[in-house]
């Protein structure tokens, strides 16, 4: 995915962490390596690190488009449900990106668009 770095907050002890724009929308998230630069953009994998629950922070969403939003701390990411093993290992498909998550619980069909409120999403810039 495609993002423009708006802001960087580098005062956490752990990841840094940026407010970006993308296709999608703006949102906080972490930064994986070094800090970027800010007004720039880069291509980015973007990594969940939630375990989410059906019905609880991953939610149908009738209607909704693909996007990326604030959501408390976090984000909440829409996107459409593309698979989902028994393991928990679920795919999300974000426009052309790919948002792998852990997902437990009863989900719905493959397909639908779907609301996850994530609170540890990070950016990691793929050199592209």
């Amino acid at each position: 995915m495609r993002v423009a770095i708006l802001n960087i907050d580098a005062s956490s002890e752990q990841k840094p962490r940026v407010y970006f724009s993308s296709e999608f929308g703006q949102a906080w998230a972490n930064w994986l390596e070094n800090l970027p630069n800010p007004k720039q953009t880069y291509h980015v994998e973007l990594s969940v690190g939630d375990t989410l629950t059906w019905g609880l922070d991953i939610l149908p969403a009738p209607g909704a488009s693909h996007k990326l939003e604030p959501d408390g701390n976090g984000v909440a990411i829409y996107a459409t449900l593309e698979g989902c093993e028994d393991d928990g290992f679920t795919v999300l498909r974000l426009g052309n990106s790919i948002v792998m998550v852990e997902a437990f619980g009863e989900p719905p069909p493959i397909g639908t668009i779907v609301s996850a409120h994530i609170q540890a999403l990070t950016l990691s810039d793929t050199g592209i």
